[in-house]
């Protein structure tokens, strides 16, 4: 566990080449981002606890993961499966410009100051739910669907994934009635981008027979 002042994980320019690191297994709570990765390309971050510890009390980072930056690109950074980040006080993960095929995949983010964050976020739009049961809408055509349940506007709970047509709708078979909390999605495209979340879509009310 890292608990303290400063960044927990840091891959930066002057450590190049820092190419198909595993990132794995840390619980992390700091004063800057968990893991921050600037530089280098393949790189994994799988199975953390950021801005959480593994009984589920809050230990904040600024932010859970960041990633890119003016100072070094990264390429080909797959954030998942298997994280969870929680309770940080900014984004859950920060994706920045210099960041290209960043995919966020199968982790549970939930409680942060903000979901997911990418500057420019106009770079892949997300997801647009219209039904909850069971669950359909709209994303970039030909995009991977991930589907989440949250109490607020992220994903804590991982649903299914599932793939848009070249028309860019999506259906599924999953049927949550009986759950309460809000759909969101996230899109990732053929060179592994992923979105922010979708905006949050409640479950549909359910009719009790008189």
């Amino acid at each position: 566990m890292m608990v303290g002042h400063g960044w927990g994980v840091f891959l930066w320019w002057f450590d190049a080449p820092n190419d198909n690191n595993i990132i794995e297994g840390n619980v992390i709570g700091n004063t800057a981002s968990g893991i921050h990765v600037s530089w280098g390309s393949g790189n994994v971050i799988r199975g953390n606890h950021l801005g959480i510890d593994r009984e589920g009390n809050p230990i904040p980072n600024d932010r859970g993961v960041s990633t890119g930056g003016s100072s070094g690109e990264i390429g080909g950074c797959t954030i998942g499966p298997r994280n969870v980040i929680a309770h940080n006080n900014e984004q859950g993960i920060a994706i920045y410009e210099a960041a290209d095929a960043t995919t966020i995949t199968e982790n549970s983010i939930f409680g942060n100051g903000g979901g997911i964050f990418r500057n420019p976020a106009s770079a892949l739009l997300p997801p647009t739910v219209l039904e909850t049961s069971p669950i359909s809408g709209t994303a970039p055509p030909g995009s991977t669907v991930e589907l989440f349940l949250d109490g607020g506007h992220e994903g804590r709970f991982f649903i299914g994934t599932v793939k848009a047509d070249i028309a860019g709708n999506f259906s599924t078979a999953f049927d949550l009635t009986g759950f309460v909390g809000n759909v969101t999605a996230t899109a990732t495209d053929a060179n592994g981008n992923t979105s922010e979340f979708s905006l949050p879509v409640p479950m549909a009310p359910q009719l009790v027979n008189s």
